[in-house]
């Protein structure tokens, strides 16, 4: 399993995406009213494309803010076997831990097992399993399929 570099468009994104979701989760009230944005009428075409133009707005508002907002320590692993691929993001302040896999038949058998393995060996805590956090959702999921 390698690191991804800071610099790569995999990391670039994912610690994106990861920004927005703890601003809208924990700070939403940094947005104003690009906070929650209606849902549009889905039989409305001109409806639809101004709810994505919000939604865009509000990413490009967020990529904007300083990291300081919402200090992260963002690792982002993978393993790549030719096509396939095991990718595994951990955030160390916000304790969490997420894992992506897809492939062939036989190389997705060998993820199954990596990420049950690492599932298992990252944990959760008590208060994970009384609060039903996502972490033990995860790992329900995983030690199930």
């Amino acid at each position: 399993m390698t690191e991804t570099a800071p610099g790569d468009r995999e990391y670039i994104e994912q610690i994106k995406c990861l920004k927005e979701s703890l601003i809208l989760q924990h700070k939403p009230e940094l947005l104003g009213e690009m906070k929650d944005i209606p849902l549009p009428d889905y039989f409305n075409e001109a409806s639809v494309i101004e709810y994505f133009g919000k939604i865009k707005t509000r990413s490009e508002m967020i990529a904007e803010m300083p990291d300081s907002i919402i200090p992260m320590d963002f690792h982002l692993y993978k393993i790549e076997i030719n096509d396939n691929f095991l990718e595994m993001e951990i955030d160390y302040t916000w304790n969490i831990f997420g894992m992506s896999y897809s492939g062939n038949k036989a190389v997705m058998k060998k993820f199954k097992k990596i990420a049950r393995d690492l599932y298992s060996y990252y944990g959760v805590t008590e208060e994970d399993i009384i609060n039903k956090t996502e972490r033990y959702s995860s790992l329900v999921t995983s030690l199930s399929s």
